[in-house]
């Protein structure tokens, strides 16, 4: 299970930091699935994804 932390470095860092791009791969199940997440890192990517809405 990651952390909201990690999980908001990692997909920032794959979006090379465009907040818009991380948002839409935390939105897209295929992204998450190969990315290695599981049901278990739901509730972190669900605030992260909320934590970069906020940022737009």
């Amino acid at each position: 299970m990651r952390t909201s932390t990690e999980i908001k470095r990692e997909v920032l860092l794959e979006a090379e930091g465009n907040v818009q791009a991380a948002i839409a791969a935390l939105e897209d199940g295929q992204y998450l699935a190969q990315a290695g997440y599981t049901d278990d890192d739901q509730e972190a990517i669900e605030v992260v994804h909320a934590e970069l809405k906020e940022m737009l």
